[in-house]
């Protein structure tokens, strides 16, 4: 029938209808998927991925294309101008993003976040939020564009600034808290310049006093006119360590129009109040090497900060030394500030307390100081036997650290003393090692304190050849007849050679060095500071017969460092046990107001064992001898029950200088000191090492307050020494 229609082809033709609209609307939306670099392929979001890809690789024209070009999208160059300008100024090596999160906000509109990581040479790694809309229109996906896209609040034609957050290095205090190692100002001259009436007048004048060069005033000339155009407010003119102007120099200076003196603002340094007294202990700090430089950056330390050169400055520098901060700055073209970016706080460096004790290092010092000649050196160590605690250790002649604040001349570096000669200096000791050589010989059976010396009728004025082997050597020699009868309490306390001698002969040259060896000669001892290591005989030696003699009475070629022998001392107090030295109590940070200690030190032992209990009780009545009649009675004092050992080592081919020695300490006391004096020069000039022993074991005796509050600021720290 014409005009009517099946009822089968409407059904058909509406159910192909449906099928087609829906086909167009699925095209539509794929089609409206496609987006920036998605190279025709039909995945969702692949704008996202695509600019992250882009800017990874730095590839900001290209990034550029995923931005909706509607909205605040900037053109492409300022775009790639802003991104490059953030790349350059904070040194960016690297980029990326982590997985981006869609949170659908609307069928045209998602959000999308990320972590944006900067890896940069000036602020570490640095991540921040990435923030932004994935919209969807009739041409693709696109990004729209936002301010915080690159860095946060950050547009085209603003200025990122780098600024520095100097860390302050940790201090140097005592045990009982004096401040010895601080951080401080150095006294700098300069002119105040809105007060300068006549600039040329006043830069002439002070150059003359200050005797700067004409290089130095023409370069002070420039500074001062770039101030005044600055409206800058000051100009230095010469800086020196503190307290360096005195008062007549002061005085000059400020009769010139516009001078001034800073103490506290323009020129920080590393300011030590003692100077010499403590400089072999603290060392100093100094400019970085290149080396130092690349490990720095390596740390990511400051690269400009000075850094220990020696002692605790130097052995501690890495607890010492902070670890700087950073603000990351932004301000509009016309240098207003906007935000801060990102910034990291300066970590501040930790402080180290020693064991030192102020009043005995400063009585250490001083004794030296007083009795030393020119041709000398000395040192004196204060050492608790029981906790190896140093209590002082002074050397002498010092010098003043406080002069590596500033360049110093070849010349004035080489007439310095730096050598610490109580750790680094090594000395034969003398009859310091009898006790010692009697060890191995009484634990053996070859001798006992009352064993007398068998060739006594052989001597001829104080000289003795062994004459039961053939000795083709110069004789053994003494200073004098032991008092009594020639037995080793005897031998010990009037200090004679030729019995030693004869014990070591008994036993052997592999007894003698096996012991010895066990007792840390001939190795390096531990310390917070480093130690020189000990010798017992050199490489390329020969032993025999005179060697061994000589080796017996601590000279031939045994060599010690002062801090090796008292540890090797403190076994008379501590049953056959050697401490361990140390000088460093703890490291202590100051973390939210509260000061704590990050790392703190214990007793224990260098050597364990090296005789027994029975043997230090044979050897101590001789050492008490030593004190009562002996060689060190000069140090006898009331109220002070003590054992010592004296000893004298002839140096040179002509014996005209010598290392003088005595070590004391208190036995049976409540208190366990001992004291160390070495001087080392000229032939019989070493005496006075018996009353400046006395002198500290006295007040060592002497009870002292106990300090528990953390230590004093540095701004309080006392005028310095005049005496080195």
């Amino acid at each position: 029938m014409t005009g009517i229609a099946n009822p089968g082809e409407i059904i058909y033709n509406r159910y192909m209808l449906k099928r087609i609209i829906a086909f167009l609307i699925v095209m539509v939306m794929t089609l409206s998927l496609f987006g920036c670099g998605s190279g025709g392929q039909k995945i969702s979001f692949d704008v996202v991925v695509n600019y992250f890809n882009r800017v990874s690789a730095m590839d900001f024209s290209s990034a550029h294309e995923c931005f909706w070009q509607y909205g605040s999208t900037p053109p492409l160059d300022d775009y790639t101008a802003s991104y490059e300008y953030a790349v350059k100024t904070l040194g960016i090596t690297s980029i990326s993003f982590s997985e981006p999160e869609y949170t659908k906000l609307s069928d045209t509109q998602y959000d999308v976040s990320a972590e944006l990581t900067y890896t940069s040479s000036l602020a570490g790694e640095v991540t921040l939020p990435f923030e932004a809309f994935v919209v969807l229109d009739d041409d693709g996906i696109y990004i729209a564009y936002n301010d915080n896209i690159i860095l946060p609040d950050y547009q085209n034609g603003d200025i990122i600034s780098y600024i520095t957050l100097t860390s302050r290095r940790g201090e140097i205090f005592t045990s009982d808290h004096v401040p010895i190692a601080t951080n401080s100002y150095g006294d700098t001259v300069y002119l105040d310049v809105p007060a300068t009436a006549d600039a040329s007048d006043s830069i002439s004048r002070l150059a003359s006093l200050l005797e700067l060069d004409g290089d130095e005033a023409v370069s002070i000339k420039k500074s001062f006119e770039e101030a005044e155009s600055k409206n800058y407010g000051r100009v230095v003119v010469k800086a020196y360590a503190r307290n360096s102007i005195d008062e007549e120099l002061e005085s000059r200076i400020l009769e010139i129009n516009g001078a001034s003196i800073d103490r506290s603002s323009l020129t920080p340094q590393r300011y030590y109040p003692y100077p010499g007294v403590y400089s072999h202990i603290t060392g100093y700090v100094g400019s970085q090497t290149e080396e130092d430089v690349k490990k720095s950056e390596e740390l990511g330390r400051s690269v400009t900060a000075q850094i220990g050169k020696s002692g605790i400055e130097l052995s501690k520098n890495d607890v010492l030394m902070g670890t700087d901060g950073y603000e990351v700055r932004l301000y509009s073209s016309d240098g207003q500030f906007k935000s801060t970016i990102f910034s990291k706080s300066a970590q501040n460096g930790s402080d180290v307390v020693l064991t030192v004790d102020s009043s005995a290092q400063n009585l250490a010092f001083y004794l030296l100081a007083e009795n030393a000649s020119s041709e000398q050196t000395a040192v004196a160590i204060v050492m608790d036997t029981n906790s190896g605690a140093v209590e002082a250790m002074a050397n002498y002649p010092s010098y003043d650290t406080n002069a590596f604040n500033y360049p110093i001349s070849q010349e004035d570096l080489e007439a310095m003393p730096l050598f610490p000669n109580s750790t680094q200096g090594l000395y034969p000791p003398g009859s310091l090692l009898k006790p010692f050589t009697a060890m191995p010989a009484l634990e053996d059976g070859l001798a006992d304190m009352d064993t007398l010396f068998p060739y006594e009728n052989e001597i001829v004025d104080n000289q003795w050849t062994p004459s039961t082997e053939a000795w083709p050597w110069e004789p053994i020699t003494r200073d004098e007849k032991p008092k009594g009868e020639m037995n080793m309490t005897n031998a010990i306390k009037s200090s004679d050679n030729i019995y030693f001698g004869w014990l070591a002969l008994q036993m052997g040259a592999d007894r003698f060095c096996s012991f010895m060896e066990s007792i840390g000669i001939g190795g390096q001892m531990p310390f917070d500071l480093p130690v020189a290591k000990s010798n017992l005989i050199n490489d390329t030696t020969t032993m025999d017969r005179k060697l061994l003699t000589d080796m017996s009475f601590g000279q031939g070629e045994i060599l010690l460092s002062p801090i090796q022998l008292a540890s090797m001392y403190s076994a008379f107090s501590n049953g056959g046990n050697m401490i361990q030295p140390r000088i460093i109590d703890g490291v202590f940070t100051d973390s939210d107001g509260a000061y704590t200690a990050t790392t703190q030190s214990e007793p224990g032992s260098f050597k364990t064992e090296i005789t027994s209990q029975e043997i230090i009780d044979k050897l101590l009545p001789a050492l008490r001898e030593v004190v009562a009649t002996g060689t060190a009675a000069a140090i006898k004092s009331d109220g002070l029950t003590l054992a010592a050992k004296t000893g004298t080592a002839l140096k040179g081919s002509d014996k005209t200088k010598e290392s003088s020695w005595v070590i004391a300490w208190y036995d049976g006391m409540d208190k366990n000191k001992l004291v160390l004096v070495l001087v080392d020069g000229p032939r019989t000039e070493g005496t006075y090492k018996l009353s400046v022993a006395k002198a500290l074991l006295k007040a060592g005796a002497v009870d002292t307050p106990v300090i528990t509050d953390a230590p004093a600021s540095s701004d309080t720290t006392p005028s310095p020494s005049s005496k080195i």
